[in-house]
């Protein structure tokens, strides 16, 4: 039997993107903490990554949340997936060229989270334009359920990948991952937003939320 959320078309591809795409990401995030053990072994610096993971999150969410609101979140999506997958191509360009130093993945890891920090509020604002309202907690559970899939073929994936292929596969395996909800953004088109009993264009939804 088909989940209901699944039966609407633009979030089944939303859905399946994500799934990829969380993959993907698990999979760079794991990498990324072998090839910072290739470069030290101070326990130090995973606690530097930490910081330049989560940080720039806390700082940036409120500015997020009201760039999701005031923006179209479909477009804000497809901006954010880009620029994660240009970062993780530069990631794994720099460690294909033996450029990369501890430094670089902290700047690095610094801007994706930067972007993340608009990525997620974006994405996860879209889902309600996505299904019919009865569907809604059924959409988000099936989200919940492609992040820890996601999560686990991620670490799973990473190992495999540098084993056979090489460190910088598993960075740009990720950045190609992006492509799928990309395609899955550009391919729904525009969507509705649904605000009280109207119906309205996500670009039109300027701000009626500040006015109330």
């Amino acid at each position: 039997m088909i989940p209901p959320a699944l039966k609407s078309r633009p979030f089944a591809m939303y859905w399946l993107g994500h799934l990829i795409s969380v993959a993907g990401s698990q999979m760079q995030l794991w990498a990324l903490y072998w090839h910072l053990r290739t470069l030290s072994d101070q326990p130090m610096v995973i606690s530097g990554i930490g910081l330049a993971r989560f940080l720039p999150v806390i700082l940036l969410s409120l500015i997020a949340g009201v760039a999701a609101d005031r923006f179209n979140r479909r477009k804000l999506a497809i901006l954010t997936q880009v620029a994660l997958g240009g970062v993780a191509l530069i990631l794994g360009l720099s460690t294909s060229l033996g450029a990369s130093s501890i430094w670089v993945l902290f700047g690095l890891m610094a801007v994706q989270s930067m972007v993340g920090a608009f990525d997620v509020p974006a994405r996860q604002s879209l889902i309600p334009s996505l299904v019919p309202r009865e569907d809604l907690s059924n959409a988000y559970s099936l989200n919940s359920i492609a992040s820890k899939v996601g999560g686990i073929l991620g670490p799973a994936l990473s190992g495999l990948v540098i084993a056979y292929l090489g460190l910088q596969w598993a960075y740009w395996i990720n950045a190609i991952s992006y492509l799928a909800v990309i395609a899955a953004l550009v391919a729904m088109g525009d969507v509705q937003l649904a605000i009280g009993k109207k119906i309205l264009p996500i670009v039109d939804v300027v701000v009626s939320k500040s006015g109330n």
